[in-house]
């Protein structure tokens, strides 16, 4: 029973540690994963939107019907609006609202401010990504020194079980081995050692060491 338990105790010590290395491994990506969303659906919608400012800004043309443009930049600038993630972004896009109609009427001026607003508010949402980023990036390498843990624990745990086992089943075994090679070879007097052995091998030793006593005595002739 002392070696069934350890060979169980053992192998079940192994499981539960590969366990917790895969859930410890779902757990890491359902921690990123938010902070990858968010980079792709807050931030990069705003920058996007912001390019979007810049390119009706750009393509403005001062002869010709304006009302594309101011469409293209409307519509740029709402979706801005609904995607605020940064308390920052909130006066750069009033500006912008300020400022608008002067920047498209042809306004230097109201144009300047209008395209130091749009790069204030690229500013923020780049500065924001690389928070995200550097948060996933937190998440990794701490994910990545619990697996290493958890493996130096797997590893001290299967040293420690290869020790148990050729303690208590492979050297008895080998001891079993020798003793009845011996007899073989004609050794009639070595024995098992049945000291620091499990209760099991001490059984199974008592008996060898019984049917080799038998084997040796010498046959009564008749």
């Amino acid at each position: 029973m002392e070696l069934k338990r350890t060979l169980l105790a053992g192998v079940f010590g192994l499981v539960a540690l590969n366990i917790l290395t895969a859930f410890g491994a779902v757990g890491l990506l359902v921690r990123m994963s938010p902070v990858i969303e968010k980079i792709l659906s807050e931030n990069v919608a705003s920058l996007e939107a912001v390019e979007r400012m810049f390119e009706a800004l750009a393509l403005v043309d001062p002869v010709a019907d304006v009302g594309a443009s101011r469409d293209s930049f409307d519509r740029a600038l709402r979706a801005a609006w609904a995607n605020v993630t940064e308390p920052e972004e909130r006066p750069a896009l009033t500006r912008i609202e300020q400022k608008k109609v002067g920047a498209f009427a042809g306004d230097a001026e109201a144009r300047r401010e209008v395209v130091l607003a749009l790069e204030t508010l690229s500013a923020i949402n780049r500065r924001a990504m690389r928070a995200a980023d550097d948060e996933a990036k937190r998440l990794g390498q701490a994910g990545a020194w619990f697996a290493v843990i958890l493996a130096l624990l797997s590893l001290v745990a299967s040293t420690f079980l290869a020790r148990r086992l050729t303690r208590k089943l492979l050297e008895p075994l080998d001891q079993l081995y020798q003793v009845l090679e011996s007899f073989r070879t004609g050794e009639r007097h070595r024995r098992c050692t049945s000291a620091r052995v499990p209760p099991e091998f001490r059984a199974i030793f008592d008996s060898v060491n019984g049917l080799l006593d038998e084997q040796g005595q010498p046959r009564k002739l008749i």
